[in-house]
């Protein structure tokens, strides 16, 4: 059973790459290796330990923990800076995000549900759509 998971996973990812214009991707793939890279910045370390039932377990990196204090606001701004240069570089970057825009971009509806024989969809979203809810008698159509 694993394999037929994995197989199918495969076979998932290969459409995928084929629908999100595999041809650009690995052209694409050749300039990665042009892409410059930031430093990452330099992660502060201290001198925490705790003591766990007799066992000393250092901790230097505990001021990360606090995500209101200045310090690590600071730290995830660099260390944020450094993504978005890296993402910036990808040269095929925009072909995925409109692949994906088109592709995520359907207009959808609500779960069904029930009132006496009949069933309604109401529309979600922000698409425009053909009518403003759907009824329809019997058992809704995801069964």
């Amino acid at each position: 059973m694993k394999h037929l998971f994995i197989k199918a996973a495969l076979l998932l990812g290969a459409a995928a790459a084929a629908s999100c214009g595999a041809a650009a991707i690995l052209t694409g793939c050749s300039n990665m290796k042009q892409i410059k890279h930031m430093p990452y910045p330099r992660t502060e370390r201290t001198d925490v330990t705790d003591n766990y039932f007799g066992t000393e377990v250092p901790d230097p990196y505990r001021w990360l923990e606090d995500d209101n204090s200045e310090a690590t606001a600071a730290w995830v701004a660099a260390e944020n800076a450094v993504t978005q240069d890296y993402l910036s570089q990808i040269p095929f970057r925009g072909a995925i995000r409109e692949r994906l825009t088109e592709v995520w971009n359907y207009a959808k509806e609500s779960a069904p549900r029930k009132h006496g024989d009949w069933w309604f969809a109401e529309p979600v979203g922000d698409l425009p759509h053909e009518g403003a809810g759907r009824g329809r008698r019997g058992v809704p159509r995801s069964q």
